[in-house]
């Protein structure tokens, strides 16, 4: 399965629920950007049962979350081996909303610029993330929240400091290492 959008700009209408559904591939190359549209409850992106994913998104001013993969518990909708992942979210409802995935490689650059929430990562495993930046409005309660992962390594990370309970929020799980 290919996917790739590389000419255009996505503008989804409020409501919409999920913009674009990446699901059931083998190696999908995705790069696609969305600028605007959307309301808090829709997500841009949702990735569903793929293997070595490689995964390039942009997002301005998207009301809801930039990028989705909430399996949920099914083991038919996880999302794992990711080959390459890089996310820029600039005034997002929020770049990231990750449960239940199996990366097995390199999520390698997250920009989340001044969104309402910081990013989630839960239950997730074998993931390594090279790059993260939050900066956080005051709106964020947590800049990244890690729930119940195992095997994360965080290599190089910059956070805000507005966000009002915790700039990073680690509960449970078994880290490899948090290097910077």
């Amino acid at each position: 399965m290919l996917f790739r959008s590389t000419h255009g700009v996505l503008k989804p209408a409020a409501g919409i629920g999920t913009a674009v559904v990446v699901e059931n591939g083998y190696s999908p190359v995705v790069d696609v950007k969305f600028f605007g549209g959307g309301s808090a409850s829709d997500a841009a992106l949702a990735l569903q049962g793929l293997v070595g994913a490689s995964v390039s998104v942009e997002g301005r001013n998207f009301a809801g979350t930039l990028v989705q993969a909430d399996a949920t518990g099914d083991t038919t909708k996880r999302v794992r081996a990711m080959n390459y992942m890089s996310v820029c979210a600039i005034d997002c409802g929020r770049a990231i909303n990750f449960r239940y995935i199996e990366a097995f490689g390199q999520i390698e650059n997250v920009v989340d610029f001044n969104c309402v929430n910081g990013s989630y990562f839960g239950y997730c495993q074998d993931i390594g993330i090279g790059h993260y930046e939050n900066y956080s409005p005051a709106t964020q309660s947590v800049g990244v929240f890690f729930e119940q992962c195992s095997g994360l390594h965080l290599d190089s990370v910059s956070l805000g400091d507005n966000a009002t309970e915790a700039l990073m929020k680690i509960t449970g799980g078994d880290f490899g290492y948090i290097h910077e």
